[in-house]
């Protein structure tokens, strides 16, 4: 019943509202008829310019017409030409315009507004004739439809209830039954739901410990999907690449990827897919940190597919490698270090020996020429660029295998104040210096750690070329195992040199210790080599850090020693004068011509021998004669003979008194930085000068 009423109701609101379109679509259209026919008989009077015909015109129809409440017409350019409003206000306003062509191309545009109250009238009565009509309808549906139920629903009801009293008492029986019944069931189920509840728990414990054990594990896991997105990730990957679980999962696993890496493993997958491999090892990759550092990885994947070969996903374990990385760096280093020392020791051996003969030589003719001369001036300056090749030539050296640095307990504080003076002298930089006031002593060769700091103030200076401060800081630390690789864990004084300049592009940062390599237009590339060098055979380690455009730090580790000890002093020159018969050994003739030049113009005797089996020859036979020797110099490197090294045994073996003096340029078993061991009283560091050697002689031959 309700159903029928409602679609009628609907029905007859259709129509209602099917009418009122109809009605307004009426008064619509002869609204635009009229505006229409207004505009026909106001036409010929716009094009003669006759306003005040189209006023009256526009003001006596408005005027006939009732349901007119506001008419105007209005030229091209906006001017009005006329304008009637009615006195009575619209209670439904409607309004309409039309657009009017002349002859002349010309248009006015004609505006009008009804009062649409007749309307909404002839709606109104339209929609209660149509409700009163449903009414109607609807009672006297409503009253048939009482009168059928009546005669066909009620009787059969009475009877139904009887049946229904009857069965209601078979039904209780059945209740009763069935509610055992239920009981049972519902007890057999609590001991099942029991059980099931025991079950999910211990389930849940073994989950949570895989889930722990899964996120505090030692490597990185994920999950991907078979389009490398990320569906799972343990809490270890989110620490070390440095994001919240919630910005990795859902997203492509190659946004954390280098582009290289994510190349590789674009590639991987797709080989993965095409061949059905179950698992590839070993792959070294490299992702990004959130602070954009790059993180190396060993990265295994392991595939599961589905029932039809289509590939599911990936489950990938990455291990971090970054000490493995380091420490292959560490050793591609000493390798190309070793590789320079084995040239560098044969370089220094004849550049030396070459170098000091010009030395000699020059010595001799200085002595021999007027200091007034010309001559004289062009000898110092080539004395001068010899002791630049000397420089240089002690850079190699340092690379040198079994160079040892000659150690002494020194304060660093001294050291650094004096190296960043020297270093900074005359420049367009300035140091702030920050040094601890207890600053533990170390153990070095003080000479070798001058030229650190002033290879690091040097290229910190280079960096600034329009000026600015160097931060200089040093500070005990204490490290711990593995804090500082490759450092044993231990006391440490701590060395920071900061610049503010340019900074060193990735690419280059991890070859600014290689040997010859160097940016700069005028650079050799061995003064940072020389310094890594140089502090790896303190026991010590030189890294960097470095930004482009924001400044390099160069950070230098030195072992603490809790030794004490001075700074030996260096011996002041004596007069080139000297007494005594000297033995003096080398293979190459021009050493042995110039240094015995040097010799003899300082008043000595000297006798020659080209190694170390001659030389032991020459002293016992002056020996026998009774005419023994004062000192013996001895070259330590022999090509194809007897070295320094062998001969002195065998010399003090004949003569335990014998006082013997080692030269050499290049030393590869540690012999002149501990040559008192080895039995010999004096070192020569060639080239020498003819002052170093007058001293070392007159040291020597005063050690009774």
């Amino acid at each position: 019943m309700g159903i029928l009423i409602v679609s009628l109701g609907f029905a007859v609101t259709l129509s209602v509202l099917k009418q009122r379109d109809v009605i307004i679509q009426a008064g619509h259209e002869h609204s635009e008829e009229t505006l229409k026919l207004i505009g026909m008989f106001i036409q010929d009077s716009v094009v003669k310019n006759d306003y005040a015909s189209v006023e009256q015109f526009i003001l006596q129809w408005g005027m006939q017409h009732d349901d007119i409440t506001e008419l105007k017409a209005v030229s091209k350019n906006g001017f009005v030409l006329a304008h009637y409003v009615s006195k009575e206000t619209a209670r439904f306003p409607y309004h309409i315009s039309h657009e009017v062509e002349m002859f002349n191309k010309a248009y006015i545009k004609l505006e009008m507004t009804h009062d649409l109250a007749s309307v909404k009238d002839l709606i109104a009565r339209t929609i209660i004739r149509n409700i009163s009509a449903l009414i109607i309808f609807a009672l006297a549906v409503g009253i048939i439809l009482w009168y059928t139920l009546r005669r066909v629903a009620l009787v059969p009801m009475g009877n139904m209830i009887e049946r229904i009293n009857r069965l209601n008492e078979t039904l209780e029986e059945r209740v009763d039954a069935r509610t055992k019944e239920l009981n049972q069931k519902n007890i057999e189920l609590e001991n099942e739901v029991s059980v099931r509840i025991r079950m999910e728990n211990a389930a849940r414990e073994s989950e949570e410990k895989y889930r722990h054990l899964y996120d505090n594990a030692p490597d990185m896991y994920h999950t991907l999907d078979k389009n490398g997105i990320v569906l799972e990730c343990n809490e270890t990957e989110c620490r070390m690449l440095g994001y919240e679980k919630r910005e990795i999962v859902g997203r492509p696993i190659t946004e954390f990827m280098t582009k290289k890496s994510r190349h590789l493993l674009k590639n991987q997958v797709e080989k993965i897919r095409a061949n059905k491999i179950e698992s590839l090892e070993n792959l070294e990759r490299e992702f990004v940190r959130k602070d954009g550092s790059v993180l190396p990885v060993s990265l295994n994947l392991f595939a599961e597919y589905d029932a039809g070969g289509e590939l599911l996903k990936l489950n990938v374990i990455l291990r971090d490698i970054t000490l493995q990385k380091m420490m292959e760096e560490e050793l591609i280093k000493m390798e190309k270090l070793e590789s320079l020392g084995i040239l560098a020791g044969g370089i220094a051996h004849d550049f030396n020996n070459l170098l000091t003969s010009i030395v000699g030589n020059v010595a001799i003719a200085k002595m021999r020429s007027d200091p007034e001369g010309k001559a004289y001036g062009r000898l110092i300056e080539i004395n001068k660029a010899v002791l630049r090749a000397k420089d240089l030539t002690q850079q190699l050296l340092t690379f040198a295998k079994g160079g040892a640095p000659v150690k002494q307990v020194a304060n660093l504080r001294e050291l650094i104040e004096d190296s960043i003076c020297f270093a900074t002298r005359g420049s367009n930089v300035a140091c702030d210096l920050h040094i601890d006031d207890d600053l533990w002593f170390v153990e070095v060769d003080i000479g070798q750690i001058h030229q650190v700091l002033n290879n690091l103030v040097i290229n910190a200076q280079q960096a600034m070329p329009e000026g600015g401060t160097i931060n200089v800081s040093a500070e005990n630390i204490i490290t711990e195992r593995d804090e500082v690789y490759p450092l044993e864990a231990g006391k440490y004084i701590r060395i920071s040199v900061t610049d503010y300049g340019t900074g060193i592009s990735q690419q280059h940062l991890e070859k600014i210790f290689d040997p010859f390599f160097t940016t700069k237009e005028r650079g050799s590339g061995l003064g940072l080599a020389t310094a890594f060098s140089i502090v790896k055979r303190h026991d010590g380690h030189l890294t960097v850090k470095s930004k482009t455009n924001i400044g390099t730090t160069f950070i230098v580790y030195l072992p603490a020693t809790f030794k004490r000890g001075a700074v030996v002093p260096v011996p002041e020159e004596k007069k080139l004068e000297g007494k005594g018969k000297i033995l003096l050994m080398d293979d190459e003739i021009f050493v042995r011509d110039a240094v015995g030049e040097m010799l003899t113009s300082m008043g000595y005797s000297v006798k020659y021998a080209n190694d170390g089996i001659a030389a032991i020859d020459l002293f016992m036979n002056e020996a026998k004669n009774g005419d023994s020797f004062d000192a013996v110099i001895m070259d330590l490197t022999i090509q194809g003979g007897m070295g320094g090294k062998e001969a002195v045994t065998k010399l003090l073996e004949f003569d335990p008194t014998a006082r013997v003096i080692v030269a050499s340029g290049y030393s590869n078993d540690g012999v002149m930085s501990s040559y008192k061991s080895y039995g010999f009283k004096g070192v020569l560091l060639k080239p020498f000068d003819i002052h170093t050697l007058n001293n070392v002689l007159r040291m020597v031959l005063a050690d009774k």
